[in-house]
């Protein structure tokens, strides 16, 4: 996680730099995982997000994303927690239209904590998915709006490795 923190701020001054008028972005993300099926937990659970993201240029967004899930066993003895932060590169297409779907692909680390027990791991993750932003009203001048955003990633826990994991996201 300290390699992640490192990451982030060193994607800092990219955000500073494409500080040429574009917009900020907050983006409350919530919706559901399907974990990979070898980690022997329920199919689905809640996933809860958090991203931040500037426009780039007309084509590209980079964001900071922040998302955790706890994933039940389905007999309520144990449970895994996963903790997620990466920086994702945005490739929008049709971005002043209603309609403005999008391409993703991301990189950060992703902690597993199984409780009871209390055993955690921090690993490399990679991500790709894709979205969409719908965008439901924006005010006369341009300047700011309000969009719903659905998304949907596949994120490889420990990618390269023997025991890599997929799990499917997808948020609103």
């Amino acid at each position: 996680m300290k390699r992640l923190a490192l990451l982030c701020l060193l994607a800092a001054p990219a955000f500073a730099a494409a500080d040429d008028g574009t917009e900020w972005y907050v983006t409350p993300q919530v919706g559901g995982i399907s974990p990979d099926h070898h980690r022997d937990l329920k199919d689905h659970d809640w996933d809860y997000g958090l991203a931040l993201g500037k426009e780039l240029g007309p084509v590209l967004n980079l964001e900071i994303n922040l998302n955790s899930a706890r994933i039940g066993d389905g007999l309520g003895r144990s449970h895994l927690s996963t903790y997620e932060t990466s920086l994702d590169l945005l490739g929008v297409m049709n971005r002043g239209g209603v309609l403005a779907p999008y391409l993703s692909i991301g990189a950060g680390a992703v902690r597993d904590r199984l409780s009871p027990g209390g055993t955690s791991k921090d690993d490399f993750a990679a991500e790709a998915g894709a979205g969409m932003f719908i965008k439901l009203w924006q005010n006369s001048s341009g300047t700011s709006q309000l969009s719903l955003r659905p998304d949907v990633k596949a994120r490889f826990d420990n990618p390269g490795r023997d025991a890599h994991l997929v799990d499917y996201i997808a948020t609103l």
